[in-house]
């Protein structure tokens, strides 16, 4: 066992061996704050703020499912979640997410 966050090695096995384990809030969590840096997703969405916007939007779509489920991926998504509600400047809603 582990302690922190995934490791990417464990995390990318994970994606390109089980996909189907890896957990969608997770990927959300993570594109939320990776999309603003991304050509492609800048692109698709109209600009950085409005990819982050999105994912974000689909990633608090789930928060209700997820909140009372304790693991791992959940603690980081939630983690991550809070990071890109800040850096978007949801000052507030970056609290919960982090309390979560």
């Amino acid at each position: 066992m582990y302690e922190g966050f995934l490791p990417k090695a464990i995390f990318l096995e994970r994606l390109s061996t089980d996909f189907e384990s890896v957990s969608v809030f997770l990927l959300l969590s993570i594109l939320s704050v990776s999309a603003r840096f991304t050509p492609c997703l800048i692109k698709r969405y109209g600009g950085g703020a409005k990819a982050t916007e999105y994912f974000i939007a689909k990633a608090t779509e789930l928060v209700p499912h997820e909140m009372y489920k304790s693991s791992l991926d959940r603690t980081q998504a939630f983690f991550l979640l809070a990071i890109a509600d800040w850096g978007n400047g949801n000052k507030n809603r970056s609290s919960v997410s982090g309390c979560l």
